[in-house]
């Protein structure tokens, strides 16, 4: 049993790029023909959102619709969408290889383990067809997530090793994939955490201050949001004619205080304002469509399915509603004035919804969000939290233990950030399902071995 998981330390666990040994090689041609194989049969997918990147549309960020417009150059119109979806499905293999086999040699798995935790982290992308409603491959689908998928994985790698070995190669690296996921997905804001931890870490480990490590490394963060921004304000000069940021941020969270708000929450502005205006309007919309808290059922899973069928009918119409009493160009600081006020007026409201929300993403990020499900992941959970806790006291498994706190941190993470405002849509909370299922899958294993090994000492 021992040879399936443990292998002589290798060293060279700081060499970023992958060792291209037999197994490996092997192990990413396979990686390249399953995620070829399932395009070749299901092919690639058209879906609502995709029109938006196409169109740069002034809600999306800058990255995708540029994606999207190279490939269009290169290899034209009637052709670019299956070399979008090849380029997906390629780049998706890259970074589960990349990330698997950087955990082979920082964990000294054996090949055994390293096919292991690579069939593990494949599957959980080809049980998308289960795990979401629409039944389809994520790198085959013509929208962000394509990108943002593997990109995310190589994020997760170069974090764990910048965390384990700090270095400021590292530390740009994270710096740099969180630059490029914020480009593609402005949901993945929060990534900027994880730079100002690594960069107060690594910084620390070399000798500075903590004031001047929490300085340095704010700044950095703070930086990577700023050069997002400036493209997003760009890229929309360019194309639209209008230098602003992409507005879908500031459209779900208006949207997430407006939901939890109640129709008296009007008299919070001034009788003559255009905030008051704008709220009676959008208030008698609401009461036609019922998109709002108030209206919603008060069982978890009933309320919170409610609030997924008529989050985006309220969003949508709160664009259209501003520009009746707004400029274009005051729209950000409008929606920001409103959010703020509504939002500070009901904070159990918008407690008891983003609770919701986060409770559907915790469940999300490793099985369906329904009953059992519920149950099966606190379980998930509780086990996994336990058994870290447990191990760490005893001093055992220390690197598979930061490894498992790790997908858990994240997983935490991006589950508060879309609780604060857009809906936990099985896409939105996917990125650490396999970052989760990998880092359980060798920690319950080589706790398996640490009790074999102490039976079998026993018994000699």
């Amino acid at each position: 049993m021992t040879s399936c998981i443990l292998a002589p330390h290798t060293g060279a666990k700081e060499q970023l790029l992958p060792k291209f040994e037999r197994n490996t090689r092997i192990a990413l041609a396979a990686l390249i023909i399953v995620f070829l194989g399932q395009l070749a049969v299901f092919g690639y997918y058209i879906c609502p959102d995709t029109k938006k990147y196409i169109a740069f549309s002034s809600r999306v960020n800058f990255l995708y619709p540029w994606y999207l417009a190279a490939l269009r150059t290169v290899f034209g119109e009637e052709q670019y969408f299956i070399w979008c979806a090849i380029v997906q499905n390629l780049f998706l293999a890259w970074a589960i290889f990349s990330l698997c086999e950087y955990l082979q040699r920082e964990l000294d798995l054996t090949t055994a383990g390293f096919w292991g935790i690579t069939f593990t982290a494949a599957a959980c992308f080809l049980l998308q067809l289960v795990f979401t409603s629409n039944g389809i491959f994520a790198p085959n689908v013509i929208f962000s997530e394509g990108l943002a998928y593997p990109l995310y994985l190589l994020l997760a790698k170069y974090f764990f090793a910048g965390w384990r070995y700090p270095s400021k190669k590292l530390l740009c690296l994270t710096a740099l994939f969180s630059f490029l996921l914020i480009g593609t997905r402005g949901q993945l804001s929060w990534t900027l955490l994880l730079i100002l931890a690594l960069g107060i870490r690594t910084l620390r480990a070399a000798g500075r201050s903590c004031a001047i490590s929490c300085v340095a490394a704010a700044a950095l963060a703070a930086a990577v949001f700023l050069l997002c921004s400036a493209l997003n304000t760009a890229s929309n000069a360019y194309k639209n004619g209008f230098g602003q940021n992409a507005t879908m941020g500031r459209s779900v969270v208006l949207a997430t205080a407006i939901w939890c708000s109640e129709p008296e929450d009007t008299v919070l502005f001034s009788e003559d304002s255009p905030e008051r205006a704008f709220l009676e309007e959008v208030n008698a919309f609401i009461d036609e469509k019922g998109c709002a808290a108030r209206y919603a059922p008060d069982e978890l899973i009933a309320r919170f399915y409610y609030f997924t069928d008529r989050y985006d009918t309220l969003k949508d119409a709160l664009s259209t509603f501003m520009l009746n009493h707004v400029p274009l160009k005051e729209l950000t600081l409008f929606s920001i004035r409103i959010a703020l006020r509504l939002a500070a007026h009901r904070p159990l409201a918008l407690l008891r919804h983003t609770s919701m929300n986060f409770l559907a993403g915790a469940v999300r990020s490793v099985a369906i969000f329904s009953p059992m499900f519920i149950i099966l992941a606190a379980l998930f959970y509780l086990i996994t939290l336990v058994t870290v806790l447990m191990c760490r006291k005893t001093g055992i498994l220390a690197a598979e233990c930061r490894l498992m706190l790790g997908a858990l941190s994240l997983t935490t993470l991006n589950c508060w950030f879309v609780s604060l405002g857009v809906f936990a849509l099985p896409r939105y909370m996917f990125y650490n399902l396999p970052l989760l299922y990998i880092s359980a899958e060798i920690l319950f294993l080589r706790l398996l071995l640490q009790f074999f090994r102490k039976k079998s000492a026993k018994q000699t």
